[in-house]
This record gives C-alpha cells, structure tokens and sequence, in this order.
C-alpha cells in the first residue's frame, strides 16, 4: 500500500501597505494633483502626484481617459500618476520584523503622451517619514526593490508589476515609491509624443511577508506514517 500526502502551505498574505489601491478617499478628484484626497498617502516631493478616479468630477483627473492618456485600473477605479521628481509616500500598518523577508511590489504604466521613461522605478522602506524636499534623492537613500539598471519601462498598453524580496533590518513603517537615479536619467522614447517628461500611473503597492517554507512540517509527517504503517510515503510539497 502506498500512501499518499499533499502538504498546502497555509500563507498569511496581509497587505502592509495602508489604502494599497488609492480607492480610499477624502472625496473624488476635480482637477489634477489632489493628492491629499488619497487616504493615507502624501508626498516627499514639493509636486504633488496626481490622482485619477473614474467618478472624477472632470475628464483630466478620470479613469481610464485623463489627461496624460488611457489606462484602466489595476483593480478598482483610481491609481496615481506621477513625473520625474515626484514621490508617493505611506505609512505602514505595522513596522516589518528583523530578518523576516518581504515580498514588495507595486503596478507602473508609462502614459500614452509620454516621450520619456526611466529604469529606476523602485520602493524604498524607512524608519519614519522621508521629508518633504523639491531636491533629488539623496546618495544614502538607496532603494531595496526597483528595476534592473538598463530595463527600460516601455509598456503603455498594460501594467507592469516591480517586485523584489526585502529581508528587513526592522522597524521599517513607511514605503517610499519613485525615481531614485540622482541625477535622473531620462530615456527618449522617440518624437510623436507630447509630454517631454517622464510620466507613469500607479496602482497596486503591496507589501506582504513571505511565509516560512513547509517542507519540513510535511515530511514529518510522511516519516511518522511510514514508521506507523511501514509502507514508503510520498511527500508534495
């Protein structure tokens, strides 16, 4: 006889990132910036992110039409936008553990008017808030995920997802989302476009701690029912 036992990992998939899909709100937007309609979000930079709402009280700031182009959400009916030298910042919902690993990501699109992009989309985790500043990043503030040097984002059509696993130092509890390269770079996309930026919507930020492996909880139990019924056992994680 032989048995047969299927291990399922049970994962605890809780979102750190406070109002991760900017659905929560002080009100729609009216015009473009507004960023301090969004629940929970505020800026490093002196500009403000714009926010995009499908109820939007004006075409500019709507989903999917607006002003920079045509984007659906990730999920649900808004994302922010945001140009070179503007930053979204957040507080989390509790501070990440000492060597505990996070998987860390978030959703970006290059908008249809935009004639440049960037490869140093990333996220950086913080002990406290960033302060406000209209300067680049600066050298000591290095961002844990953003995207390889030279991976130019291009899609407009459809979202790109930016992850990478963080083993945390602890205490981190506010995400910082941007360009970090200082000076920035730009990447010309060719002409035909109207904005002479770099411009992307956001959606989808997420935070989430990366359950402990459950191998070996599975094969202890395939050696407790092979030594119980001695038949060999096969183990799937």
């Amino acid at each position: 006889m032989l048995f047969f036992l299927i291990c399922v990992p049970v994962r605890g998939f809780t979102n750190l990132v406070t109002n991760p899909g900017f659905e929560s709100n002080l009100g729609v937007p009216s015009n473009l910036g507004q960023l301090s309609l969004v629940t929970g979000w505020n800026s490093k930079s002196i500009a403000s992110p714009d926010y995009f709402h499908a109820l939007a009280t004006f075409r500019h700031p709507r989903t999917p039409s607006n002003y920079y182009g045509i984007q659906t959400p990730k999920e649900g009916q808004a994302y922010m936008g945001m140009a070179i030298g503007e930053f979204l910042q957040s507080s989390l919902t509790s501070p990440l553990t000492r060597g505990q690993q996070y998987e860390v990501s978030f959703y970006a699109s290059l908008a249809d008017t935009s004639r440049y992009s960037r490869d140093d989309l990333g996220v950086y985790l913080s002990v406290g808030q960033v302060s406000p500043s209209s300067v680049s990043p600066s050298p000591s503030m290095t961002p844990q995920i953003r995207t390889p040097s030279g991976n130019v984002l291009t899609d407009r059509l459809n979202w790109t997802r930016i992850s990478g696993v963080y083993t945390a130092n602890g205490g981190e509890d506010h995400i910082l989302i941007g360009g970090f390269d200082s000076p920035p770079s730009y990447i010309d996309m060719g002409s035909g476009f109207s904005l002479s930026n770099a411009y992307f919507y956001i959606d989808d930020v997420s935070v989430v701690a990366v359950p402990e492996p459950q191998t070996s909880a599975c094969f202890i139990a395939a050696c407790t029912l092979a030594v119980r019924f001695r038949r060999r056992v096969w183990c799937r994680p």
